[in-house]
């Protein structure tokens, strides 16, 4: 029973110490009506029948490092979802070539290591930035490759033609 009372007044302790407010006030949320029409939190990489997309938000107190920490991962992003694409081609090429070189870890890092030396400095990069009262600088970026310039990125890096048919 003592066991029971001395829970009950630490579990009524701790609750009165607590805070009823909430963290974050809503007008101040990032991904709000603040945040830009192409921009999704649940999103980090896209791509459609033009173009190549990466997403980011970074925030900071300095908007410079706003800034670069949110384009560099919008880069990181586009490089996920260029990347997803190589593997969607590796499948097929092995699809349709049955060639087991196309199942090897060998192939497979090697492609890998080509699309993370890929360079993305032709990539358009879309800025979004808001700044809150609190001095927290909310960035958000979108880098965008377009689809043909990746497929000839690729080609230049990759030397396998069966592999390249399926661009």
């Amino acid at each position: 029973m003592k066991y029971f009372i001395t829970g009950q007044i630490i579990a009524v302790s701790f609750m009165s110490c607590t805070t009823p407010e909430s963290v974050t006030d809503g007008e101040d949320s990032p991904a709000s009506d603040a945040s830009p029409e192409w921009f999704d939190n649940r999103i980090a990489s896209s791509s459609d029948t033009t173009s190549f997309y990466g997403y980011s938000l970074a925030a900071a107190s300095d908007s410079a490092e706003a800034v670069n920490i949110s384009t560099e991962m919008a880069l990181q992003n586009l490089r996920f979802e260029i990347d997803r694409f190589a593997e969607g081609i590796r499948e097929k090429a092995e699809e349709t070539t049955g060639a087991a070189r196309y199942q090897s870890g060998e192939f497979i890092f090697s492609l890998r290591d080509k699309i993370q030396s890929l360079d993305l400095s032709d990539a358009s990069i879309t800025r979004h930035h808001k700044s809150n009262s609190e001095g927290v600088h909310h960035h958000f970026s979108r880098a965008e490759l377009p689809r043909d310039e990746v497929k000839a990125l690729i080609s230049s890096a990759v030397s396998d033609n069966a592999f390249l048919e399926e661009l």
